[in-house]
C-alpha cells in the first residue's frame, strides 16, 4: 500500500514515511521499496495491537533518525561557522 501511494504521488517511501526530506530519493531506493513492501507485507494479517505497536516503533525510529540529522547538522553548521572564520582571519593579515 505505502508502495502505491509513494508510487502515484511520485515520490519515495521513505518520504511519505518522513525518513527524507528528498522526495526523489538515492541509488538505493529500490531496496529501501522492497524492504518497505516487505514489512507491510508481514503487517497486512497481523493483529491491530501488532500494527500499532509496529507503527510506535516506527515513529520512535524516525523521531531518532530526526535527533541524529539536526544534530548532524548542527555539527556542520558548527564546523562551516569556525571554517569561514579561520579564512577571514587569514585573509585579514
Amino acid at each position: 500500500m505505502l508502495a502505491r501511494l509513494a508510487e502515484y504521488y511520485g515520490v519515495t517511501t521513505d518520504y511519505l514515511c518522513g525518513l527524507s526530506d528528498n522526495p526523489q530519493g538515492t541509488s538505493d531506493r529500490p531496496i529501501l521499496d522492497a524492504t518497505c513492501e516487505a514489512i507491510i507485507a508481514k503487517l497486512m494479517g497481523a493483529p491491530d495491537d501488532v500494527v500499532r505497536e509496529a507503527m510506535d516503533y516506527v515513529e520512535y525510529l524516525t523521531a531518532k533518525a530526526e535527533r541524529r540529522m539536526r544534530q548532524e547538522r548542527k555539527e556542520r553548521d558548527s564546523l562551516k561557522r569556525m571554517a569561514d572564520k579561520v579564512d577571514a582571519e587569514k585573509g585579514e593579515k
